[in-house]
């Protein structure tokens, strides 16, 4: 099952992050290849994402169904293909960083064919939304006052075709995992005044 997670350091405390994190209309716009969303409930919403798979160019309506939030900082929810055969999930965790406090717990080091699938996948996700997608390395220590935020994500094509589209979409989950924690950061540091 193609999963990933990218943590990314927001210079703003968490007092600031958690209320734009915990809202989902908030971060659906800043997904690759997001058209819209409709919000069916406070925890339901289907997604409209434009992508790119072996060459065909289409629109994906997904399900997404919030099924957690925790206010210490935990927002999770399910993924469902409305008109494609995925299923996912995920999360976003958001920690207030305090003096002494390793910031980030592990970055994911990319080697070899990764590394140049990921480049790839950048360059045609960019190509297809019309935005440069950069793979900003996030600080390896935080200052206090600033929050860890990170997101996980967790995608499976299902059917006949799942097992040769699971490989497609591999190499696409980090950049796009990278694309939405730092599009939530890039949006909440300008609106704190930072």
């Amino acid at each position: 099952m193609p999963s990933v997670e990218h943590e990314r350091i927001v210079a703003a405390p968490f007092s600031e992050v958690w209320p734009f994190v915990r809202d989902m209309d908030n971060w659906a716009p800043r997904v690759t290849g997001y058209q819209r969303h409709e919000k069916l409930s406070d925890t339901e919403s289907i997604w409209y994402l434009k992508g790119e798979l072996g060459g065909l160019t289409r629109v994906a309506e997904f399900k997404a169904l919030v099924t957690e939030w925790d206010e210490s900082g935990r927002v999770s929810f399910t993924l469902e293909g409305v008109n494609e055969p995925v299923v996912g999930n995920g999360n976003f965790i958001a920690r207030e960083l305090t003096a002494g406090q390793p910031a980030l717990s592990r970055q994911p080091q990319t080697r070899g064919l990764s590394r140049l699938l990921a480049w790839m996948a950048r360059h045609a996700l960019g190509l297809l939304t019309g935005k440069r997608s950069s793979s900003s390395v996030s600080p390896q220590s935080g200052a206090v006052g600033e929050t860890q935020l990170t997101f996980r994500l967790t995608i499976q094509a299902t059917g006949m075709a799942g097992g040769v589209l699971n490989l497609l979409i591999t190499p696409m989950l980090q950049p796009v995992a990278e694309d939405l924690a730092n599009g939530i950061a890039d949006s909440i540091v300008p609106a704190t005044g930072a």
